[in-house]
This record gives C-alpha cells, structure tokens and sequence, in this order.
C-alpha cells in the first residue's frame, strides 16, 4: 500500500509537471470525477449575501476571487457579485457542507497573472472572475478547487485545503494550521502556532513563523517553505520535492526522504534523525547535537557543526558529515 501511494504521488507530480511545461504559463485543472459541465449562458448578476450553517466551506469547479473574513459569528454569510464573464456560481448544502459550485467541471485552466481560461468562454482576468464575499466563524475549514484566488483573514484556527491551479492567501492564525494542495497551486500563510502541512503534486507553501511545532510531508515536486520555527519539525519527502526552514530553533527534527528531495535548514537542532532512501540530502546551517541516521543510497546529513553523539547506519555512498 505504501509502494502504490508512493507511486501515485510521483505519477501525480510528473503529469502536473509535464503540462506547466508545455503549457506556456498556463496550468490545467482536471476533474477526478469525470464530471463536465456544459457551456452556459453567462450576465453579470448579484446574489445578495445569505446566511447558511455547515461544518465546512467547499468551493468545487471555480473560477473566482474569494474573500473570507472571520469574524465572532456560528454561521456563515456568502455573497457574490458576477461581472459576467463566468457561470453565475451556486450555493447547495451538500450533507453537513457549504458547497459554492462554479459549474466548471473541466472547464478551467490557470495562467500565471491570476486569471482563468475558461474552455468554451474566454480568457477572463482575476478582477474579471466572480468575485464571492464570505462572512465566516473564527474557526474554519476552506477546500478550494479551481482557478482563481481565496483571501483568508486572519482566525483562531483554519484548515485550509487548495486543489487544482488556483491559489491561495491565509493572514496570521492563532491556534493550528492544516494546509492541504493538491496540484500546481500555491499557498501564502502568515504566522500560525502549530503546523501541519501536506502537498502532493508541484503546488507549494509558504508560512511565517511557526510558534510551536510543525508537521510536513510534501509528496512529488512541491515545496514548503518556513519563515521560521521553533519546537520540532518532522518532514517527509517523497520524490523531488524540498522542505526548508529560514530560521529558528528546533529542539528535534526528523526526516524522512524517498528520492531526490531533501531539506534545508538553518536553525540549530538539538536532536537530528534522519532516514534517506536515494539521492536526497539533509542540509543544516547550523549547530546540530545528536545525530541518528540510517542513509541507503547517495544522500547525505550536514551540518556547520555535530557536538554531539553520531549513530549512523549506511549502504551507499551516503554519509553524515560537518564543517
């Protein structure tokens, strides 16, 4: 089961790939679900704000700006404003969801300035897309899918889960933060208490700092970047894909790489274990103390200095040095 996740995750990573290639500044968004919808008749049109309860926001087959305000509030207010260059977007309850539907369904590609191609529209720019205004409590669970950009202010706790091409921008977070991408989209977080991230496919994060802890996987070619930690890091890697922490002060890191993909880290680490499984490569400027390591391939671990014990496992041309 972990070689077939291991696997999907690659193959996932290589078709988003090929087509950011070829696309030139353009990225493609596909429905798993094989659902299409048909070209509609489009009007700029208003759908005034209403009131709705559920336990998560879900924002499925769009194109649009979405901004989300977080406020001392149980239920959640949407409004959307449509210039008319897109389907009028729906809202259904879908069992204990809020879903926002923008009849879309392998009909959007991104492009780099923000905007959407629409097949069997236009090319529509980001000011030109369906522009949805949420009220929502302070405490929040977000899966965006499509094209476009959602704004997130700032909130006490937020999960927030992007897939397809679009992006995403989330302010400071008191409590926890859970980030999900799954394609080529981005996501720009500012500071948060606890992390735990994960991305699959060539989509990355960017965080600010993170007070106490965090959790990341990245699963293809992706990224994650940290403005700065500190308590413990554990990251895993699986494919080409890189984790790197700016600055801070780590009390135990552990790592976990299958491939190309490693991390870089500058913050001093008390206690370092690492497991490499290929070319990857573990990289701390900075101090380390105790190092555990088991290396089977080319990889490596180095530091600036190891003041502590070094327990080390290899098979390989791998190795764990300083200096």
């Amino acid at each position: 089961m972990e070689r077939f996740v291991f696997v999907a995750a690659i193959v996932f990573a290589v078709i988003f790939g090929l087509f950011a290639m070829v696309g030139g500044g353009r990225h493609f968004h596909f429905s798993i679900d094989g659902r299409t919808d048909p070209v509609m008749a489009v009007a700029a049109g208003h759908v005034p704000a209403a009131t709705f309860t559920g336990e998560e926001l879900r924002f499925k087959y769009l194109a649009a700006h979405v901004t989300i305000t977080p406020e001392d509030r149980q239920d959640i207010s949407i409004e959307i404003t449509n210039p008319g260059h897109a389907p009028m977007p729906t809202v259904v309850r879908d069992g204990e969801d809020i879903v926002v539907d923008g009849h879309l369904a392998n009909r959007v590609d991104c492009d780099d300035a923000g905007g959407a191609d629409l097949r069997g529209y236009s090319r529509v720019a980001l000011a030109d897309l369906p522009q949805i205004v949420v009220h929502a409590p302070r405490t929040l669970h977000v899966d965006f899918d499509g094209a476009g950009l959602a704004e997130v202010g700032p909130s006490q706790s937020l999960h927030l889960e992007v897939s397809g091409c679009g992006s995403a921008n989330a302010a400071d977070v008191a409590g926890a933060l859970g980030v999900d991408v799954r394609g080529s989209g981005h996501v720009q977080a500012g500071a948060a208490h606890g992390l735990n991230a994960n991305i699959m496919g060539s989509g990355g994060l960017t965080t600010g700092a993170i007070a106490d802890s965090a959790d990341v996987s990245v699963f293809g070619s992706g990224s994650v970047t940290v403005a700065s930690l500190t308590g413990t890091l554990k990251s895993s890697s699986h494919g080409s894909g890189d984790i790197n922490v700016l600055t801070g002060t780590i009390t135990t890191a552990e790592f976990e790489t299958f491939g190309s993909g490693g991390a870089n880290v500058s913050a001093p680490i008390q206690h370092l274990r690492a497991s490499i499984h290929g070319s990857g490569d573990i990289e701390v400027n900075g101090a380390v103390g105790d190092v555990d390591a088991a290396i089977y391939g080319s990889g490596a671990v180095h530091a600036t200095s190891i003041t502590g014990a070094i327990h080390k496992q290899t098979m390989g041309s791998g190795d764990v040095t300083s200096g």
